[in-house]
């Protein structure tokens, strides 16, 4: 199954077993990290399994973004999610 966007993802992560959308949340910010240029500061302790809950939080309550990206979601709510030190 591909997750093109936030309604795929929500289907994933909502409906299917957590892992295929631990995995994905994994990869794409695995992508982001390479790419680089983002703004967020995550703890150092931080679980992927952690950022996939975060990744469901803010789809259930950003509902007028699902038809962006599902990397650039994830993106989106890492950096709600944790924003740098002066930029909250």
């Amino acid at each position: 199954m591909t997750l093109t966007d936030g309604h795929s993802m929500t289907e994933v992560c909502e409906r299917v077993e957590s892992d295929a959308c631990t995995g994905y949340v994994s990869r794409a910010f695995d992508a982001i990290q390479i790419i680089g240029g983002v703004n967020y500061c995550l703890p150092e302790d931080v679980t992927t399994s952690q950022l996939a809950n975060i990744v469901k939080n803010y789809l259930d309550n950003d509902p007028l973004e699902l038809s962006f990206p599902g990397a650039s979601i994830v993106m989106f709510a890492l950096i709600k999610a944790f924003p740098c030190q002066g930029e909250q």
